[in-house]
């Protein structure tokens, strides 16, 4: 987050109605350019561009943003999405990390759309930070073989389907929480990952950790995910693990310019924000979100 960032949401938040997002890169809005964009960088951008001006792109055109804007014109957008984050750091910076915020206002109107990232990506406190508005945290993978002593160990000595399960229980349980003593409507969505709409039964959570628990996720169109909503649309076959849409959308020649909805760095682009947007809208409608 810069500190630009940061200051824009500062002034945001002094707003009586938030829509606050957290999650992700596909809360953040990485890839949610326009096409004009795309090709003034000749349809290259890194997944890992540091640039201020195609930040404040991606926030312009991700769901958060567009949802107010097109929808809900006298709601705020705040957006806590940041890139590689993990479910820990999204529960983290909407509770703890960004008190200046008072988002913790009682006299504020607050909508949480807490958009789940996939339940194996472990958040830790790096060493490295020294603001505490960029660079608090980073995430960790269960890959043996990597060349990060961190990603080893967690695959080794700490990762398992229960630890896994756990977390993400511990993760949701503290943003509802959060919610709950803040008057604040609180809707759950897998960004990407299959598992919570394959694994997150009743009767395998019970079995794996001993809890009657079942978290509320919504499944827009009765896809896992709104990533899997958008695959879908562009003619995908997602039956397979994790889709079967990374290693061919991914920056590949097959896709010189991505699809219709999927940017070349296999994220939605503004126009599959758009479509997560009018979906996440109407579903706030149902809910009966709005007085």
């Amino acid at each position: 987050m810069s500190p630009e960032r940061f200051t824009e949401l500062l002034k945001n938040s002094e707003n009586d109605k938030l829509l606050i997002g957290i999650g992700c890169s596909f809360t953040q809005g990485q890839g949610a350019l326009k096409d004009e964009v795309w090709e003034k960088h000749n349809w290259n951008i890194p997944n890992t561009h540091t640039k201020f001006e195609l930040e404040e792109l991606e926030l312009e055109g991700s769901w958060v943003t567009q949802i107010c804007k097109n929808y809900m014109p006298d709601w705020t957008p705040i957006n806590l999405g940041e890139r590689g984050g993990g479910n820990r750091a999204a529960a983290k910076y909407l509770t703890s990390v960004f008190p200046e915020l008072n988002l913790d206002d009682p006299n504020k109107e607050k909508i949480v759309v807490f958009m789940l990232t996939g339940p194996e990506r472990y958040t830790i406190m790096t060493p490295l930070w020294v603001k505490r508005f960029h660079g608090i945290f980073e995430s960790i993978w269960p890959n043996p073989r990597s060349d990060q002593k961190m990603w080893r160990a967690y695959a080794e000595e700490m990762y398992s389907p229960k630890q896994t399960m756990f977390e993400t229980y511990l993760n949701i349980k503290e943003v509802e929480n959060w919610c709950k003593s803040n008057n604040a409507k609180l809707i759950l969505v897998s960004a990407f990952d299959f598992s919570y709409f394959r694994h997150y039964t009743h009767k395998e959570i019970k079995d794996t950790i001993d809890l009657d628990w079942v978290p509320d996720v919504w499944y827009p169109n009765n896809h896992p995910s709104v990533f899997h909503l958008l695959l879908d649309k562009d003619g995908f076959d997602y039956s397979i693990a994790d889709g079967g849409y990374w290693e061919e959308l991914n920056y590949t020649d097959k896709y010189p310019k991505g699809t219709e909805h999927v940017s070349r760095c296999c994220h939605p682009n503004y126009k599959g924000h758009q479509v997560i947007a009018t979906e996440m809208y109407n579903e706030l409608v149902s809910r009966r979100f709005f007085d």
